[in-house]
């Protein structure tokens, strides 16, 4: 049983999910160097002598200023993700987006799926020196739900009916509709109850967390110094004791106003790490002083027809548009490869993943564009396709509206056109300022539209193609993560409720497997990708440094920094 089994815990920092973007760095210019991006070693760099790690040194970071140091209030991501190696969660989530022991080393559901029971770790103690007890996960779901706090995690816990301190060890949830993936959902950080009224004088906030690392101190607008915590709880509880972890003695974070101050600053070397989204990439690989790991991130990106329009309405059209498009050539040549193709908003490296179906040679099965048209009782004239609908001869013209304020995504959409025309279809691009798009899609006024959204921790397919399982399933800023085809199928609605109360890993995964068959047979919407996010950082930063989309700086605490020669 995938959510009630212990599992030994092989992550321990935790990368917070807020909904904040990544930075977009500004345009630079460096020395040429090959560097190989899929595993992310350096060719021709310098010699750098590395005995092995070493005690010691400084790892310098960087944020904006920050807008509180309480990680339940904060909304900047750079504040998120250092205040991730401070505090932690009752879970965190691994590569392959598992849900891993964290402040709960297990957890057990009841058969009907509504009652959860998280069992707090013995053993962890709070930088203060005070017990962690379930009394503090109880604490931080009544600070997240209080009407007066505005936090980012609220949404997560809209599912629970209820929650209790059982005992010291002890933290029960009930929910108000099965939900397979709660333990996933846990990865926000616990509070501790013994500071209850520091918490909401957020100016002032000083963190106090169970985690690698603690606040030593804070210059407003200059900097954040987090020293190492020598009394972690994971020093002792982990099995293997025979190598060190821990080498760093602490972590700088400098503040700066802007993303561009910052990047300044990486220039001359004031940084050490840092990380980038997909259009930045390319920016970079010609730094011979750094090295470049990508990851795919969590914004997914694709194509959405107008079920309530009679044309797009029928199989045989959204067929044809999907056997035009070349997606692979579109990540080649558009994105220089920083993506990952997937048909559903499953990350892909998800262990839901696993064993999916996917359709063949890139929509390829449904034989050439115009064949389709043709099988579907369109005509073809010299001017296009038409057919009747309700008496009246339409002629297949295919509108695909995109944001004006992308380029990237404005390139992508001119070659989707570009694919359609080619294949026979009349296509045609029309950009658009946000406003506009909203103003279309929410009154149904459009053919195809391209757009994205970024996915949340736990799969989630329900917010696409039906109406959400759970409440408010992704951030208000996800204003197009919803089910804006009008896609309504009772086999697909009867699969989602079914993956949401499915304890089993192997029936979740032939469920979501069940469930892509019957989008890939629909096409409501046609999945393009994955953006590539990446992790750079300077030659001088050694250790087992594999980032991925939940841990930018997964196992930070293994990271050193030795000499350069």
């Amino acid at each position: 049983m995938r959510a009630g089994a212990i599992i030994l815990i092989s992550v321990f920092i935790i990368n917070l999910t807020l909904v904040s973007c990544q930075s977009d760095f500004g345009d630079l210019q460096f020395d040429k160097l090959n560097f190989d991006l899929n595993n992310g070693s350096q060719k021709n760099s310098d010699d750098i002598m590395d005995k092995g790690p070493v005690k010691g040194g400084t790892l310098n970071l960087f944020s904006t200023f920050p807008d509180t140091l309480n990680p339940l209030l904060t909304k900047n991501a750079y504040v998120s993700d250092f205040l991730s190696f401070v505090y932690e969660g009752l879970v965190t989530l691994d590569k392959k987006q598992q849900p891993m022991p964290l402040l709960s080393d297990k957890w057990a559901v009841s058969p009907d799926g509504l009652i959860w029971n998280f069992h707090i770790r013995d053993g962890v103690t709070w930088s203060d020196g005070e017990a962690l007890t379930a009394k503090d996960a109880e604490f931080t779901f009544d600070f997240i739900l209080n009407t007066n706090v505005d936090s980012v995690y609220k949404k997560q816990l809209k599912n629970i009916s209820t929650f209790a301190a059982v005992d010291s060890s002890n933290f029960k949830i009930v929910l108000l509709r099965p939900n397979s993936f709660t333990a996933e959902m846990m990865t926000f950080p616990i509070l501790p109850a013994h500071l209850r009224n520091d918490l909401y004088e957020t100016a002032d906030f000083k963190p106090v967390g169970t985690g690698p690392f603690k606040l030593d101190k804070y210059l407003k607008e200059k900097s954040v110094t987090l020293k190492r915590n020598d009394t972690w709880w994971y020093i002792n509880a982990r099995e293997d004791k025979s190598s060190e972890i821990m080498f760093m003695d602490e972590i700088r974070i400098k503040l700066y106003k802007s993303d561009d101050d910052a990047i300044n600053a990486f220039q001359v070397y004031e940084i050490d790490a840092a990380g980038i989204s997909m259009d930045d990439i390319k920016k970079y690989t010609s730094r011979t002083d750094m090295i470049i790991k990508k990851y795919p991130s969590r914004e997914f990106e694709f194509l959405a027809f107008n079920l309530h329009n009679p044309v797009f309405a029928d199989i045989s059209v959204r067929k044809a548009v999907a056997a035009a498009i070349d997606r692979q050539k579109i990540v080649n040549d558009i994105l220089d490869g920083y993506a990952t193709i997937s048909d559903i908003p499953i990350h892909p490296d998800s262990w839901l993943s696993e064993g999916l179906k996917r359709i063949p040679a890139d929509f390829k099965e449904y034989k050439i564009p115009k064949d389709i048209l043709l099988e579907g009782g369109w005509k073809e004239k010299e001017s296009g396709f038409y057919k009747i609908f309700d008496g009246i001869n339409k002629k297949l013209e295919i509108e695909l509206l995109v944001n004006n304020n992308n380029n990237r995504r404005i390139l992508v959409a001119e070659r989707i056109s570009r694919q359609l025309q080619e294949a026979g279809l009349a296509a045609k691009v029309t950009r658009l300022p946000w406003s506009d798009l909203y103003r279309l899609i929410d009154t149904g006024k459009f053919d195809m539209v391209y757009t994205g959204c970024r996915i949340t921790q736990a799969p989630d397919v329900s917010f696409l193609y039906s109406s959400s399982y759970l409440p408010a399933s992704l951030p208000v800023q996800n204003n197009i993560g919803r089910n804006i085809a009008g896609y309504d199928s009772m086999e697909a609605n009867t699969l989602i409720e079914l993956l949401y109360s499915q304890i089993d890993s192997d029936k979740e995964i032939n469920t979501l497997s069940n469930f892509k068959n019957v989008i890939d047979s629909d096409l409501p919407y046609i999945g393009l990708f994955f953006l590539d996010n990446a992790l750079i950082y300077r030659k001088n930063v050694r250790g087992k440094i594999e980032p991925y989309v939940w841990e930018k700086y997964h196992d930070i605490t293994g990271w050193y920094l030795p000499d350069l020669q």
